[in-house]
This record gives C-alpha cells, structure tokens and sequence, in this order.
C-alpha cells in the first residue's frame, strides 16, 4: 500500500544533520543543495518507531514494519524523505533561474542563539552560546509549513501505520525546548502507473516478445555500491534492476519465478540517466559516451567541446572521455553526485563517522525489459504502483524510485531492425553496457580479438579484419554483494561500456542495429550499437524547451526576486545617505520620514514636498524628487517600471541611516 505522510509544523524544527555552517552556525538543519529544508527519511523512521513504541503497538508489528538489527531480510515500512509542497517545481525554477542556495534558505529558515546555565550563578555560562539554524513554522506565504513524504507498507499493517503517524508529535533537534512539534496524517497517493501502447483488455500475446521501456524518477538520493563501497555506480545496472523486480515478485505473489528472473527469457537492460525533452514529447536517454568521442584541449567558446575523431581536424588536440554519458543530438551529460554523512553507533572508536559519494534526488533514469509476452504481463503487474528500490538501505534515506514513464512496444525482428553499411564509409561497434566475454578455453577476458570475434559471430563481418586507430577498449572490473547469502560475488573483468571496434566497410552489408554478445545477457550486460557512416556523426547541442511552469512555484520565485531587489534598493540607500551627508538637520529627516510613510503613492509623496513652507523645500526637491529617485535606483542597476512600495523602502532607509549618523556625529 502506498500513502502520502502529511508533516504540518507546529512549532519551529531543526532536522540536525550534525554538520555546522563555517563559523556562523554550531549546528544546522537538513537543507538540499538549492537551499530547500527537507526532513530525512532515517529521521522519520526512527522519530516513527519511537511513536510506535509510545503506544503500545505489538512487539509483531512493530517488528514486520520496521525490522529486526542484523536480520537479512528488511521491515515493511518503507519512508522517503520529506519535501516541502510542491518540491519539484520550486526546485526547477531555482535551478533555472541561478538562484543561490543562501537567497532560499533565508526565506525559509531563520538562526537561534541559546546558552548553558551555570547551576551556581544561575546566568549564562561562559564560552556556551551555541548558534542553530531552525526551518520556520511558517513558509513564505504566511502558511504553514508542510513536509510530504512517500510512505509504503504492507496492507495488513494499514491501520497500525495510520494510528502510528497519529501519534508523531515531535520531530528532530530540541523536542523537550520547543522544536519540532508537528502534526501527522496519511493521506491517499497517486501511484497508478499508465503505460503507452499497451491495451489492458487485449493483454499482451504470449507468441510475441516486448519491450518495455521505462524511466524512474529519484525521490531519494540513491547509493548503488561500486568497487569502492562508499562511491556509487552513476548508473543502475541490470542486476539491480532484477533483483529489485525479483524481491518485488515474491512480495507481491509470494513466490519465486525462475523462468522469469533466471532462466536468461527475460532481459533487464541497465538504466542511465536521462532528460525529458518537452517540444518534442519525447525520454532522452543518454549511453556511455563511445571511445572515439574526445574533449577538444583549451578549447574557446566559440568551438566545440568535444569532437569525434573519426572525423578529426589535423590542428585540434584532444584527450580521452574517461566517463559520463552521451547523445549525439543533444551532447554530454553528467550524472549529479553529493557527499552524504552518516555515523556508526557510539561505541565505536573512532566516533563512527563516515562519508558517501551517492546520486542526487530529482534525477531521472531509463531503460528498458525485454520479455515475452506471457511475462510481460507480470512485469506490468510489477510496474502498476509506480514504485521501485534500488541499492542501499531501501527501508529509508536511499532507493526510492517513483516510476513516471512507461511505454510498450513489440520487439521488432532482426530483419526490421537491420542497417546498412555502404563501401567506403566507416562502421563503429559501440558497448552501450559493460560486455563479459569469454575465450576459447571459457575463460574471461577483455582481449580486443575476442570483442571482434563475438561481433563478427553476430554480423557475419571478418573476424580478422583490420581496426582503425579510433578503436578503443576500456576495461572494468564487476564485482557484488548477495545480501541474502552473506557472501561477495565472483569478480569478472569486463570489456567497459563505450569501447568500440571502428572499421572501413569495403562491401555492402546488412546488419543489425543493436545486438547483445557475452554473458549475463539477462542482466544488462554485452549490448552493442552499430553505428553506420559513424565518420559523418555530427556532434548536436539541441537545448530543451522548459516545461509548463507552476503557478506557486512562480509565486516563491517572485519573492525571492523580490527580496533581491529590497537587498539593491537598501545598497543604494546606503549610498544616497552618504551623499546627503549634513544636508538636513534631524527634526527636517524625522519629518521627511513622517511624510514618507503618510503617502500613499509617488505623486503624494511629492505633493507633500510641495506644501513645505521653508528654505529647505528645494534641497528636498533636489534630493527627494520623483526624477531623482529614479535616476538614483537605475544607477543601481535597478530598471524597468519601479513600484512605490520600493521607491519608499529607498526613501526610509535613505532617511533613517542620516538618523543615526547625524545622532551619532552629535554624540562625538
């Protein structure tokens, strides 16, 4: 069962991450990367199994919902962390618009100062102050602030979860000194998934093969361990994928299906990053950026970034693309990466403390299942709720998956999906996955003849023929973890996705577009892309046509612009003040100030200059007339048709930095 947790704040929350802010600030809260306060899922579960012990619920449930330390197999519950309303709006616009991180955070958080007390004295003690930074109880609009987060479950337990986040009062840092007071209701998700081109009452046929391709949103940040378990993969391999509709399977039917997840019938291709491109309604799928693709040495802006060698230029210098991803329509893209903290428990001796290198929330994967018809029926069963979890730690903070896109299609024939080479142009073989390729002895290997001799058995192409120069093979170690066995999994060298055979074509022939060698065929692995007349491949920069934007998330980017503009005029009072230095005496300022916050607009303003009966009217005019406000504000930089509730906030604060330095002058 999937539900939304509706988190109101009561009171302020500081969500501690255990990290501090330079010198400023001893302790702070959980903001994203854009500035965005959020509430972390580890939080909610532990915050959520304190609620549940507070009230009694059976040791049984409390177990099958949040688990048992050192069991193998994980609690029902499952809980994402908790965005503000309306998050991915708010997020696109920030990131469209350049907005700083430090612009968010101080429209939705605000910084305490507390103290120790010295039990003798009863006053502050000494060295104690300590700063926190605290997400408001109200948002910017003036209402409450409100946390969403995606929660799962097993339907037995429904009534147990509800009554649980009932009883959650109290979240996060300071919960005995006024911090962190919520409210918390579940209320109904919209999970179902449709799928393009699949017709529910036909079904799918059992004599034809599918494909399906999907794309997954991160609702959290994502750990898939490398080599190095505290880096993640920038991409989801086929072996995740499966083993996450595997588990999915046998929670849903109570079974395992061999032919399905073993047999080799069912294909699960990796997932990598991809974009949505809303002018042509279309997923863009980026792959591993081929070998022959190279980054041009210094090279100016008015030249290409990267380059494809085949076709080089003799007098440009380029170096190898190590890694990211790549469209030749729409060119590099990288995959967002963030640091995440976390702590072992106490008794450790070093403190516990640990990083990890994960994937960023918000980002987008796709990829494809190709399966027969009779499984692809219960691979849409799968697909239906809209949820999958990948990775580390799936009971909270990492593998949250939203499934967004779902088309299906008929698995074209090898005869419908043939290319043609002509004479004379150039052929590349690209890995668009890692391929594990064995000799003729069956042992593994990353030898370049044995990665021909799998293409020319599925081409017909010479298995001696000659390579250009642009062939590349990079080289990459596989390795895992089987969780349920306790045991790491055998170490495979793989010939590494982007490496490429490029060749001359000398006759006509007809392959295949895409075809898969190797091993593990199932699991992603040994996909290959024919590119013909690979030699004329231009390298496009095709921009994407925003989406429709949101109404609110429009409304939160006019306060921010708002605020930027309050922060110009202010500067520019400063400098005004400076100019006006002695000019009045204080009794003229506090009646200029009087006048100001009288007027209801530009033009009542000036009257009530006007009306001034004494020496002192021009030099009013001169400082304080409507003409040379404006001339004022746009040597600021501020342009454009300037409201009155600016030009008074200018004229205030002009007036009272004279206040005080007149006051001050006074007192030397």
């Amino acid at each position: 069962m999937n539900k939304t947790l509706v988190i109101t704040l009561q009171s302020d929350l500081c969500a501690a991450v255990g990290k501090h802010y330079a010198a400023m600030i001893d302790l702070d809260t959980a903001l994203d990367e854009c500035g965005l306060p959020f509430i972390p899922s580890k939080r909610l579960k532990g915050c959520l199994k304190d609620a549940a012990q507070l009230i009694g619920t059976d040791t049984g449930v409390c177990e099958a919902l949040f688990g048992v330390s050192g069991s193998e197999e994980g609690g029902s519950l499952r809980i994402g962390e908790a965005r503000i309303e309306d998050y991915k709006a708010v997020r696109e616009q920030i990131q469209s618009r350049g907005i700083r991180p430090d612009e968010v955070i101080s429209l939705y958080c605000s910084v305490r100062g507390q103290t120790a007390i010295d039990p003798e004295s009863g006053t502050a003690d000494d060295t104690s102050l300590r700063y926190i930074r605290v997400v408001n109880q109200y948002a910017p609009n003036k209402s409450k602030m409100r946390f969403l987060a995606s929660v799962s479950f097993e339907d037995a337990y429904a009534e147990d979860v509800e009554k649980i986040c009932n009883a959650l009062r109290n979240i996060g840092y300071n919960r005995n000194r006024g911090l962190g007071a919520v409210s918390c209701d579940l209320e109904e998700a919209e999970t179902a998934v449709s799928i393009d081109g699949y017709d529910k009452e036909r079904g799918f046929e059992e004599d034809k093969t599918y494909e399906i391709a999907y794309t997954v949103k991160l609702e959290g940040d994502l750990m898939l361990p490398a080599n190095d378990a505290n880096h993640s993969l920038d991409f989801i391999p086929g072996t995740t994928a499966l083993g996450a509709f595997a588990g999915k399977y046998i929670k849903r039917f109570g079974s395992f299906n061999n032919d399905l997840f073993l047999s080799g019938k069912v294909q699960f291709g990796n997932l990598y990053i991809s974009d949505y491109d809303a002018a042509e309604k279309k997923v863009v799928c980026y792959t591993p950026t081929p070998l022959f693709i190279a980054k041009v040495k210094a090279a100016q802006e008015d030249e290409a970034p990267v380059v494809n060698t085949i076709r080089q230029e003799p007098d440009i210098r380029w170096k190898a693309v190590k890694k990211g991803f790549f469209h030749f329509d729409y060119g590099e893209k990288k995959v967002k990466e963030k640091i995440v903290y976390h702590n072992h428990l106490a008794d450790k001796e070093d403190g516990g403390l640990y990083m990890q290198y994960c994937l960023c929330a918000g980002q987008y994967f796709s990829g494809t299942i190709a399966a027969p018809g009779k499984y692809a029926e219960q691979i849409y069963a799968l697909l239906e709720d809209g949820e999958l979890f990948f990775g580390r730690s799936k009971g909270a903070q990492y593998a949250r998956c939203r499934i967004c896109r779902v088309a299906c299609s008929e698995q074209r024939s090898a005869e419908e999906k043939t290319v043609s080479l002509e004479p004379g142009s150039v052929v590349a073989f690209v890995l668009e996955s890692d391929a594990i390729l064995t000799d003729e002895h069956g042992a593994n290997t990353v030898n370049v003849t044995a990665f021909m001799q799998a293409v020319a058995g599925k081409t017909g192409w010479k298995a001696d023929a000659p390579l250009r120069d642009e062939t590349a093979i990079g080289v990459r170690n596989i390795s895992g973890y089987n969780a349920k066995w306790n045991l790491k999994k055998p170490h495979y060298a793989a010939i590494a996705a982007g490496s490429c055979l490029v060749l001359d074509v000398e006759e006509r022939m007809e392959v295949e577009e895409s075809f898969t060698i190797g091993q593990k065929k199932n699991e992603g692995f040994g996909k290959v892309r024919v590119m013909a007349q690979a030699e004329l491949k231009q390298i496009g920069t095709t921009a994407f046509q925003a989406a429709k934007k949101d109404s609110q998330a429009e409304a939160f980017i006019a306060m921010i612009e708002r605020r930027r503009l309050e922060e110009a005029v202010i500067a520019a009072a400063m400098t005004k003040a400076a100019d006006i230095g002695k000019t009045f005496a204080p009794a003229q300022v506090g009646r200029l100030t009087l006048m100001c916050k009288e007027s209801t607009n530009a033009e009542d303003f000036e009257a009530r200059i006007n009306s001034i009966k004494g020496d002192y009217k021009e030099k009013v005019l001169e400082k304080f007339g409507h003409a040379r406000l404006i001339k004022d504000l746009q040597e600021a930089g501020i342009t454009g048709v300037v409201s009155w509730s600016l030009i008074k906030t200018f004229i205030l604060n002009t007036l009272t930095v004279v206040k005080y330095r007149l006051r001050k002058e006074k007192k030397q």
